[in-house]
């Protein structure tokens, strides 16, 4: 660059006419001398405005006025011309051809000096399209003084690819706000797949999930506060609350979007090698589908009458019942779907499903353990569909007592699919051979109870939504009969795959509880309901996990497994493969070192999933309150426990437990009213207490 001199016009060539360029809040400016006045040069920029500068602000051009420009807009028509023929020129310069001429040689270069190295000349067009260039080169050169020093190559790569996530940055950006903008006037906009991530930030950030670093969050701020001006958009509150209503804004979220999942960050979506695999994994229709040394133990039983029973959403279904009169009394099987031989050990899928350890249901959404292709098809025991199951085949006399049983490889197919509801209503006709199965576990559970087993009430509140985004609330009875049944098949089932594993010295992923301290006839005397049932589990103590069989209190059985749903858990899917491979070798499939360690593997997974389970079941029993208190802020509840700062209530609306603040004295047992203070489900903020009478 050529600095011009203080001292004089001449020594400089700062004459009238003279073609410079100065900077003016950082945009480069062409303009033509007039006169010198005072140390300053009175200037006539392309804009047609006049300044005073200094020397030492400008650069000079190889080029001068046109004679026949006299008057002051044809100067600044001129100018303008000029810039436009240069800004033209220098948008299809490669600065980094350029640069790679000069990288070598570590010296300061003019722009005279660059544009005759590489147009071969200085001419004035060349020479102010090379200059406004280098003026907003980031990359290649840097301006030191008064010329230009080609920056070291490992600088260069690196300032590239901050330009290049800054170009992308800037990208999404805009795309983001435009996207915004079209969802705003219409809710049905499509969403470009791109915009995925960013999107996926404002919800963690909505959601306040802690994990977040600095530059996340910082990015995340830039991007609220971008759309809120941009867009002409009020968003109020914290910066969660922010992101939140942004959402909203675009029709995103709403009062029904559950951030759980986010919050806790857990994949909703398979990885492509998981949704690969579960396309092309086959489904055995045949005994000689399956390895040649399994044919002779699996059993052919497609021509049982099996039936499911379910709700009526389900569509995950991994247990089947049959029963068949004998001449001693039934036959009854207990078929779950064999995941265990259709699943390879080690593959995508299996690792996959170690890692989620199991399902998650929620009202919006069910997260299966394995993609629905394989979790609500292959897998699943679908009616009129020939499936691979692991059946326990019990014999049972006519007064519904077990005389034997055997587990074997099978296969089956299902020929009727009940709901709960169904069934219920089938048990009302005498003649239903759901009879038989009503009474035989209705025989188990009694002989389970005098052993010490036991049964309390357990009532839940289910919220079903709609296509549209409504939401029903559904009262679940688990002791009802259909339940009650299903419950005792699934522990008898349990059981015997339990005792299968004794019998053989296997070790398996056993489920025991020990009893509880005391005796539970000697617990305070308390109304029968909601309290009593509070107080007993109050008394028992967690369950555990053993590779050994242990006692299992509340169920008053010796050895327990879960085994029953291993389309949903993968702790079934282990002891699946445990009893399949001694009936198969006669050997373990994995050793109690093995075993032990798939249940601590297992640990953090479950954790995880147990606590979304619970933050989205809290989630929606508020959202459901806030429907309600649409109507009433009065509700009912009954006290369970009063050693808490506020006594601890069960909500009769929700049967949700809930802490409520008193105005007198109350007892466990006692019924009160409630009135409803607030309710923020989003927020999760509820605050309660008790009615004035």
């Amino acid at each position: 660059m050529t600095m011009l001199p203080k001292k004089t016009q001449v020594d400089s060539g700062l004459q009238a006419g003279a073609l410079v360029v100065y900077e003016n809040d950082g945009r480069p400016l062409v303009a033509a001398i007039l006169s010198f006045k005072n140390q300053k040069y009175q200037v006539l920029n392309q804009r047609g405005r006049e300044a005073e500068l200094p020397a030492a602000r400008m650069h000079l051009l190889p080029g001068k006025l046109p004679a026949q420009a006299t008057t002051t807009q044809e100067k600044a028509n001129y100018l303008e011309g000029l810039v436009a023929q240069a800004t033209s020129a220098a948008e299809k310069l490669d600065l980094g051809e350029i640069w790679s001429f000069v990288a070598s040689e570590e010296k300061d270069y003019s722009t005279e000096e660059l544009s005759t190295l590489y147009h071969g000349n200085n001419e004035i067009v060349a020479h102010l399209a090379l200059h406004l260039a280098l003026l907003g080169d980031r990359i290649f050169f840097k301006r030191k003084d008064a010329g230009f020093s080609p920056r070291p190559a490992e600088i260069v790569d690196d300032l590239k690819k901050s330009e290049q996530s800054r170009v992308e940055r800037q990208r999404i950006q805009d795309l983001l706000l435009s996207t915004i903008k079209e969802r705003i006037r219409n809710p049905k906009a499509p969403i470009p797949d791109e915009l995925q991530p960013t999107l996926h930030l404002l919800f963690e950030v909505a959601a306040a999930v802690p994990e977040l670093d600095n530059n996340r969050l910082k990015d995340a701020k830039d991007l609220v506060d971008l759309c809120a001006e941009k867009l002409s958009l009020v968003l109020q509150g914290n910066r969660d609350v922010r992101a939140f209503q942004l959402l909203e804004a675009a029709h995103l979220a709403g009062p029904n979007t559950n951030l759980a999942f986010v919050r806790n960050r857990y994949a909703l979506n398979y990885p492509s090698d998981v949704v690969t695999e579960a396309a092309a994994l086959k489904v055995p229709s045949r005994i000689e589908d399956f390895p040649s040394d399994e044919q002779s133990k699996r059993q052919d039983l497609t021509a049982l009458e099996c039936f499911t029973i379910d709700d009526i959403s389900t569509r995950d279904m991994d247990d089947a019942v049959s029963i068949e009169r004998t001449r001693d009394g039934y036959r009854l099987g207990i078929h779950i779907s064999d995941v265990a031989s259709i699943v390879p050990l080690g593959s995508a899928l299996d690792r996959d499903a170690l890692a989620r350890a199991t399902s998650i249901y929620a009202p919006e959404r069910a997260v299966n353990m394995f993609p629905p292709e394989l979790a609500e098809n292959k897998l699943s025991l679908v009616q009129g569909e020939v499936r691979a199951a692991l059946s326990c085949m019990i014999e049972v006399d006519r007064s519904y007592h077990i005389t034997g049983s055997t587990v074997v490889p099978s296969l089956i197919k299902v020929t009727q699919r009940y709901t709960y509801d169904d069934v219920d209503l089938l048990l009302e006709n005498p003649n239903s051979e759901l009879n038989s199965v009503y009474n035989i576990a209705s025989v188990l559970e009694a002989h389970r109870i005098s052993e010490g087993a036991l049964k309390m009430g357990k009532r839940e509140i289910q919220i079903v939504l709609d296509e549209n985004g409504d939401f029903r609330m559904i009262e679940i009875d688990e002791n009802s009969t259909s339940r009650s049944l299903v419950g005792e098949l699934m522990v008898l089932a349990n059981t015997i795959f339990a005792q299968f594993g004794v019998d053989h010295g296997l070790p398996l992923i056993f489920r025991g509880q020990e009893g509880p301290d005391g005796d539970l006839a000697d617990l305070p005397v308390v109304p029968e309901g909601p309290a009593a049932d509070y107080l007993v589990r109050s008394k028992l103590k967690k369950s555990f996990t053993s590779v050994r069989p242990v006692r299992h209190s509340s169920l008053a059985l010796d050895a327990y497994i879960q085994a029953t749903s291993p389309i949903r858990r993968y702790a079934d899917i282990v002891n699946q493969r445990q009893i399949l491979e001694m009936i198969f070798r006669g050997k373990a499939f994995y050793s109690a070192q093995e075993c032990a360690a798939l249940i601590e593997k297992l640990e953090s997974p479950l954790g995880l999933a147990n606590m979304i389970t619970k933050e989205t079941r809290r989630f929606w029993l508020l959202r459901a309150l806030e429907k309600l208190s649409e109507k009433t802020t009065r509700f009912h509840g009954t006290v369970l426990r009063t050693d808490l700062k506020n006594p601890l209530v069960e909500l009769h609306e929700l049967v949700m437990p809930v802490l409520v603040k008193m105005h007198r004295p109350v007892k466990p047992g006692d019924e009160i009213e409630i009135d409803l203070i607030k309710v923020d489900a989003r927020s999760d903020y509820l605050r309660l207490e008790m009615a004035r009478q």
